[in-house]
């Protein structure tokens, strides 16, 4: 079913006529659902809706008898609906268990995907979207998260990710906000209340309000199958990947990162990485590494890993106006790249392509046998 460019409609079916008539007399928008508990479309397998004005969609609670208006929903669009500030509502959400693509393009007021500012919940909440396999979410301009509260978000068969142009965005799902917790941290786009152990490819563009990408500790199992990511325009981010995470991306294979303005460093190599090498070492499967456009990139590796990642299976990698960069490989990444096939760097500060090598206790011989 696609409802599209109707700048009168109110809603689907009207519960009475007075209520009808008297929101037509007063303006354009209406906060009545465009869905009521009056009509069902239990065959109903896709929903498009284009330029409607109405500011709510769905009613705010479902009862537990209550028969949800549209059960067998696999695919829902919605773009273009500038008036809507939030789409769904959590027990709207909980009956959206069929739901397998889902796409929120270009309106305007949207701030949340899930509200949940008329629920209080003084426990943790799951919300689950048990089929859902791809995700996109692209130029709302107004967007803050996906949810916020008590409430995690599972995500179990998720393949594809994509979150472009939505300025105001920091955290995916924000936690609930303690007077003073989070003064002093930096927000991160993906934390621990977000599952999605499925992932495997990622696209983030135009988030100019994210400073950090990943939480120090995320959710066992997430973003555990991630095989390629490119982000983009992301103008307040300082860097990529905390060192508690290399164990997580293991399956990366293609990463693009580019028109990151304010990007130090890549990938951070901690000292609790240094370590634990010897029985925590990480071999990343990453194949294509391609950055540019980085003018304050210092470092692809802020230190050098020394055993703690190998990057065995990297075969290309691509660097290009990257001013502030001064080397590329740490000498320990060096010494082990048998795969490499294709290497080229550009319009960068680069004084060396592999670093001098703190910590080695010996000279070490290069090979790039391919």
């Amino acid at each position: 079913m696609t409802l599209q460019d109707l700048p009168q409609l109110i809603s689907f079916c009207s519960e009475d006529r007075m209520s009808s008539t008297s929101q037509q007399e007063q303006g354009n928008t209406s906060t009545k659902p465009l869905f009521t508990k009056q009509i069902v479309f239990p065959q109903l397998t896709s929903l498009r809706l284009s330029s409607i004005k109405t500011q709510r969609i769905w009613h705010s609670q479902l009862s537990e008898t209550y028969c949800f208006c549209l059960p067998n929903l696999k695919t829902i669009i919605i773009e273009g609906c500038h008036y809507l500030q939030h789409l769904l509502f959590p027990s709207v959400a909980r009956n959206l268990v069929h739901l397998e693509q889902f796409e929120i393009v270009n309106c305007k007021c949207l701030r949340e995907i899930i509200f949940t500012g008329e629920i209080k919940e003084e426990q943790e909440d799951v919300i689950c979207f048990p089929q859902l396999n791809s995700l996109v979410i692209k130029d709302l301009q107004n967007l803050l998260n996906f949810c916020s509260g008590n409430y995690n978000i599972e995500f179990p068969l998720l393949k594809v990710l994509t979150i472009k142009q939505c300025p105001k965005l920091k955290e995916f799902i924000s936690e609930t906000k303690m007077e003073g917790k989070y003064e002093s941290s930096i927000q991160a786009l993906f934390n621990e209340k977000a599952a999605v152990p499925s992932l495997e490819r990622m696209t983030l563009c135009h988030l100019r309000n994210v400073k950090k990408m990943f939480h120090d500790q995320l959710l066992a199992g997430s973003f555990g199958k991630l095989e390629e990511m490119i982000v983009e325009c992301c103008d307040e981010l300082l860097a990529l990947f905390p060192s508690n995470v290399f164990g997580v991306l293991q399956s990366l294979k293609t990463l693009i990162v580019g028109r990151c303005d304010s990007l130090e460093q890549m990938f951070e190599v901690g000292v609790a990485v240094l370590n634990n090498k010897e029985t925590h070492a990480v071999d990343s499967q990453l194949m294509k590494l391609y950055i540019y456009n980085l003018p304050k990139l210092k470092h692809v590796w802020n230190k050098d890993p020394q055993g703690s990642l190998t990057f065995q299976n990297l075969r290309k990698v691509g660097v290009r106006s990257c001013e502030s960069l001064k080397n590329l490989f740490p000498a320990s990444i060096a010494k082990d790249l048998p795969q490499l096939e294709y290497l080229a760097i550009s319009r960068c500060g680069v004084e060396e392509i592999v670093s001098a090598g703190d910590g080695l206790e010996q000279p070490v011989r290069f090979e790039f046998p391919r």
